[in-house]
């Protein structure tokens, strides 16, 4: 249909891209087909990762608005909006975590963490919206009495996590791993470690912000 074959990956946004639909007469009735062929089209069109990032920066530094697909930079930093929390997410993860421990894990030491996102340490200072992370903190905690709760807040900070993505970056952990083995009541891991630099890293917030 265009110039170029359709692509199977978008690499930048790190998804599978649709492919031109296979005709039928029950999708064609029921207007899937042409449902399926404009999502083709979209995904397929000619130059689309040069527009969408023509797009971005023209919403982002023209417009100035304070986002881009929920993506928004400060101090060189992508930071993704994870509000709103799926109401009762929580409360069902806890449940379906209780059951597994009272199934399988039996007379065993359990604990319980959670790993925050970037937006936790910088949304709310840079007036966007963030989670209730004491709420779901509580929420967890209640629903799985039998685990031991390890607080690791304290142990991260926004620059632990890479710049244009949502990971941790593996050499400042330290104080994380520490906090857990301390609490665990196990010996400290060697701390040597081989160092392989891969470079250059686009993040997942590059992608998905479609901003150079």
């Amino acid at each position: 249909m265009f110039a170029r074959p359709a692509q199977d990956v978008s690499i930048s946004e790190r998804r599978k891209l649709a492919q031109f639909p296979e005709f039928t007469i029950s999708a064609f009735a029921s207007g899937e087909y042409f449902h399926a062929l404009e999502l083709f089209m979209m995904d397929q069109f000619p130059w689309r990762e040069e527009f969408l990032r023509l797009k971005a920066c023209n919403q982002y530094y023209v417009f100035r608005q304070k986002d881009n697909h929920d993506i928004f930079i400060k101090n060189g930093t992508a930071v993704a909006i994870s509000y709103p929390f799926a109401e009762g997410a929580d409360k069902l993860a806890a449940k379906k975590m209780s059951a597994l421990m009272d199934i399988y894990f039996q007379d065993m030491n359990i604990y319980l963490s959670v790993i925050s996102d970037k937006a936790y340490f910088l949304a709310e200072q840079y007036g966007y919206p963030s989670i209730d992370y004491d709420l779901l903190v509580d929420n967890l905690r209640q629903g799985c009495p039998q685990a031991s709760y390890i607080d690791l807040f304290t142990t991260l900070c926004a620059d632990d996590y890479y710049k244009t993505d949502a990971h941790w970056k593996q050499d400042c952990l330290q104080p994380t791993v520490s906090r857990l083995i301390s609490t665990m009541g196990r010996s400290m891991l060697a701390s040597g470690y081989i160092v392989n630099d891969l470079y250059p890293l686009h993040g997942v917030y590059w992608g998905e912000s479609a901003l150079p």
